[in-house]
């Protein structure tokens, strides 16, 4: 075992590394080749400046104090086990001795053998210890003989007749100690005279010879020392007294050590006392401030290890302790205790109720308070006189039977404080009376109540789930306690009075101070402002006047005069686990008792002395993104921009209490405030922008003492190369350059756009005149005026009239609507209606029509572009009722909307396409009809100018048996309104 600066210890075995860091033992990854892939660790040690070397069977391994790896020393040879040993010379050089030669390594790692020694190990053979004694002076023990020896001239000083020595230790200037692990002898001898005096028949605290075979001897103090025995456990020898204390396993005890066999030892800096054994095993030998008792065992050795719920010394000088299963009669002499059981037998398993308050009567009675089984009297059998509720007669009964408190009136009557009330009881007439009817407190007396005190006046305070109350005997009125800031609104749990009439009142959420005068709140306590918990279970005032204050965890002394709270935790040797609520109780000789889950502690007030020690807190290890630096030795680092992503772990090492310690820490200039950790040593930070930082970690044992790292770390991250200045500028610039010329291409463009609009609207207005050229075709011209000439011929001077007329008007709708860039809907179909009906004369009705259109569409309102359907209905009747043989030709049109699109549905029962077509090119005429592909390349430009997103799709109507019989326009195009016009 060694220990290095920061406090950890590190442990060898036969099968690798571990380090104990007083919270965890991990082990030390090394890869297989690191010892050569032998594991087997003979020897370690911690020099000054923080190296580890460690002895194998292959040879001797280091690793620098702030170095991750191990290195191998040069002179590397063979090494039996127990056959090599550790030192340092005064100038800071490594001493290495084995059992057959010694070395000197210097800081630079280069060996010298000492030469000057090798007629001792000829003669002697086989180094058995090797022990610093002072100065350049050193202990060499071999079989045979010891030698003092000076290392600096490599010379024998001394020869002391002591054989098979295996381990020494120097007492002062000339003497020392020496034992062996072969045989039962120890020595006390002095160096320069040889003179030796065996030491076995010195007193023990047992009257037991003091055992020999030592494998180990420490200093642990002024002239006391730490002797690991082969078969008696340790020895805590005090030479200058001549006494030893002896220390051994005990089956019975988990605290004892493991093994009595214990081959090495070492004692810590912070005086913490390792065992090699079975094992490991460690105590603190210090006298905690606070001593404790951790369980309770009766004559046949049978062993209470559970929660310890309240205490009591009564006037015999008696301890009775009540515990979750017993009542306890302890005896602090002989640590025996003889268990009474409060046992419900109707409750089955349920039936060991627990003892949660111990009072005496004014004849020395022992009472007991349970939960779930009432109260009781202890009785000469050992049972208990029981009383629980009755339900019948609640007048006159316990409130219930969770007892949560019992406590003492000054004419020695007792309130039970109970879940469902409070009531006074004579322990000598065993009367109960409650107050469900009194005039005043019967507001209270049914309320869960868990402390009463009597005050000096008589008056009482009851502490409640629902608050704190006040009584006032002479006035008979019950007040309110208001308690400002109460932030749990759970009301008060115990009560306590100092010697000058003040009230102390502990509730969950801090101590209030309140004056016994007015009831006014003067002083409210927290954690904050140093208490070890806002969850206060105890009140306590000593025979000093001051104040007890014992929290869920942790303990605290107010001073009313000086108005300063010292606070106590684990490394005082308080018991980690949790306290209950009213368990204390102070001895008529002012010693003071509290209890908890772990057991009870037991202190005298005036034997107290308040200091803080501080913590140790350090940085164990920084990883980076491909890196890990353990113990860094730098307190800055640079980060570069694509390797941002840091672990920082820290650590405060206390070889007894490091699982209580607990860490914050904060990363100035990205974490807003500090970060509570728990237990959890280890802070990471992902993608950390670029900038400046300071991690700050702080660890405490309490939550209110907080020690921070010695030295505080300093992050530099790096900007990305396009985040520097540099790199913007250069960025700038290009932009503004590319900014130049997008503006000038843009320029162009606009003034391209504008060509092209203007060749699109000439594109247009040709397409307009191509149309009204389509419209007002020769041959359509032709005929209708043919048609006109045969009705003047046939004196027919009606139809004439009424065939010229629509003709007329037809070529004005034409004329007007090809001006326009839009029409109403219901110009559009007039002109629509007029066309078709020339076009019926033209054919001599062979054809009926409809145009039909949706009722609820307001055609007025809605525009199109003009002459958009026309060529649809031109198609429909020359191309395909045109053909029909058949008499009884239809067109029908059907305009209608559906939400925002116009829908014009133009349907025929003439040949059909692919019959159009062929008959079309049987005919003599062969016309050709540019109306279609005009209307085509018109929708186009239209759908661009005007965004109406018109189409049109073509289809055949076809009966069930396949035959064509006619064919089905569908025209739509969206729909748009005057107003979105104007």
């Amino acid at each position: 075992m060694a220990e290095d600066p920061e406090g950890r210890i590190w442990i060898g075995s036969d099968e690798g590394l571990n380090v104990f860091d007083g919270h965890l033992v991990s082990t030390f990854n090394q890869p297989d080749n690191v010892f050569d892939g032998n594991h087997n660790i003979l020897q370690i040690y911690s020099d000054k400046k923080g190296t580890i070397w460690v002895a194998t069977p292959l040879g001797v391994f280091f690793k620098k104090h702030h170095d991750n790896r191990f290195g191998r020393l040069k002179y590397t040879q063979a090494l039996e086990a127990d056959g090599v040993f550790f030192g340092e010379t005064l100038a800071g050089n490594l001493l290495v001795a084995n059992r057959n030669s010694c070395y000197e390594v210097s800081t630079d790692g280069q060996a010298k053998r000492l030469s000057g020694f090798d007629g001792l190990f000829r003669d002697n053979k086989i180094l058995l210890s090797f022990q610093h004694f002072k100065g350049h002076q050193w202990l060499m023990a071999f079989r045979n003989k010891m030698y003092l020896v000076n290392i600096k001239r490599q010379q024998p000083i001394k020869a002391i007749n002591l054989s098979s020595v295996w381990c020494a230790a120097p007492i002062d200037d000339s003497s020392l100690l020496a034992g062996s692990f072969a045989h039962d002898t120890l020595w006390r001898a002095n160096a320069y005279t040889g003179k030796v005096e065996i030491i076995n028949n010195w007193k023990s605290s047992k009257g037991k010879t003091i055992s020999g075979y030592a494998g180990s001897i420490i200093p642990v103090g002024k002239n006391i020392f730490a002797i690991g025995t082969r078969y008696s456990g340790i020895f805590l020898l005090d030479v200058d007294k001549r006494y030893a204390i002896p220390i051994k396993h005990n089956p019975a005890d988990p605290t004892s050590i493991k093994w009595d066999g214990c081959r090495r030892l070492m004692f810590s800096r912070s005086g913490t006392l390792f065992a090699l054994t079975i094992g490991l095993s460690f105590t603190q030998l210090s006298a905690p401030a606070f001593p404790s008792q951790s369980f309770l065992a009766n004559e046949k050795d049978e062993r209470y290890n559970g929660a310890f719920t309240t205490i009591l010394h009564d006037k015999k000088g008696q301890f009775w302790v009540g515990t979750n299963r017993y009542l306890a009669l302890w005896n602090r002499e002989t640590n025996i205790s003889k268990f009474y059981s409060f046992i419900d037998a109707k409750l089955g398993p349920q039936k060991y109720k627990t003892i949660r308050s111990v009072v005496t009567d004014s004849q020395d009675r022992v009472w007991v308070g349970t939960y779930g089984g009432g109260i009781g009297k202890l009785l000469s059998n050992g049972t208990f006189y029981q009383i629980k509720r009755n339900p019948i007669d609640i007048d006159h009964s316990l409130p219930s039977n969770d007892i949560n408190a019992i406590t003492k009136t000054t004419d020695q009557n007792f309130f039970i404080c109970a879940n469902n009330g409070f009531a006074l009881f004579n322990p000598i007439t065993a009367a109960v009376t409650r107050y469900l009817n009194h005039p005043t407190l019967s507001k209270i007396a049914d309320k869960t109540t868990f402390y009463i005190l009597e005050d000096n006046a008589k008056n009482w305070w009851v502490a409640q789930a629902g608050g704190l109350f006040f009584y006032n005997k002479i006035k008979n009125e019950v007040y309110t306690v208001a308690l400002p800031n109460n932030q749990s609104q759970s009301g008060a749990q115990v009560i306590a009075t100092d010697s000058s009439g003040n009230i102390y009142a502990g509730t969950p959420d801090g101590l209030y101070v309140i004056s016994a005068l007015d009831c006014k709140v003067k002083k409210v306590f927290r954690k904050s402002d140093g208490l070890t918990s806002n969850n206060i279970v105890g009140l306590l005032c000593d025979k000093q006047g001051k104040m007890w204050i014992l929290g869920n965890i942790g303990i605290s002394r107010y001073d009313p005069v000086t108005q300063l709270i010292e606070s106590f935790d684990a490394r005082d040797g308080i018991l980690l686990g949790n306290h209950t609520l009213c368990n204390f109780f102070m001895a008529k000789d002012g010693e003071v008792f509290f209890t908890g889950t772990d057991g009870l502690n037991f202190f005298y007030p005036h034997n107290l002395s308040y200091s803080k020690r501080p913590l140790s807190v350090w940085l164990s290890a920084i990883e980076l993104s491909d890196t890990t630096i353990t113990i860094p030795q730098e307190n800055n680092y640079w980060l570069s921009h694509n390797k941002n992503n840091i672990s920082l772990s820290f650590l405060a090492v206390d070889l007894q209490y490091g699982p209580s310690i607990k860490y914050r820490y904060q990363l100035e200039g990205y974490d807003k405030g500090y970060v509570y950790a728990g237990t959890e040593r280890t802070a990471r930070y992902a993608n950390l922008p670029a900038g400046k930082y300071v991690f700050k970690a702080e660890a405490s044992l309490n939550g209110f003492d907080w020690f921070a790292l010695k030295e505080n770390l300093s992050l530099s991250v790096a900007k990305a190369f396009w985040k520097t200045w540099w790199f913007v500028s250069g960025i700038l610039i290009l932009l503004g350059i590319l900014v130049l010329i997008i503006t000038s291409t843009r320029i162009k463009k606009i003034k391209k756009e504008e060509a092209l609009k203007r060749d699109f609207e000439n594109q247009l207005a040709q397409l307009r005149m191509s149309l009204l050229r389509t419209q007002m075709n020769p041959h359509f011209l032709f005929n209708s005026l043919n048609s006109i000439n045969s009705f003047i011929l046939k004196n027919d001077r009606q139809n004439a009239s009424g065939y010229l007329t629509k003709f007329s008007r037809l070529m004005r709708l034409i004329l007007d609507n090809s001006r326009s860039e839009w029409v109403t809907l219901e110009s559009e179909l007039k002109a629509i209606e007029l066309y078709i009906q020339l076009e019926a004369l033209r054919f001599n009705h062979s054809f009926s029509h409809h145009i039909h259109i949706s009722g609820s569409m307001d055609t007025e309102d809605i525009i199109i572009p003009p002459m958009l359907i026309q060529p649809y209905i031109e198609n429909a009747i020359w191309h395909g009722l045109m053909y029909r043989k058949e008499p009884g030709g239809s067109l029908i049109v059907n305009v209608s909307e559906e939400d925002d699109w116009i829908k014009v549905v133009v349907t025929d029962n003439g040949v059909g396409r692919s019959a159009s077509e062929a008959l079309k090119s049987k005919s003599a005429l062969q016309q050709k009809s540019y109306g279609m592909k005009i209307t085509s390349e018109r929708m186009r430009v239209v759908n661009v100018a005007y965004q109406i997103h018109a189409h049109a799709e073509i289809a055949d109507v076809v009966e069930a048996d396949g035959l064509v019989v006619g064919t089905t326009v569908t025209l739509t195009l969206k729909k748009i309104n005057q107003k979105e016009k104007l």
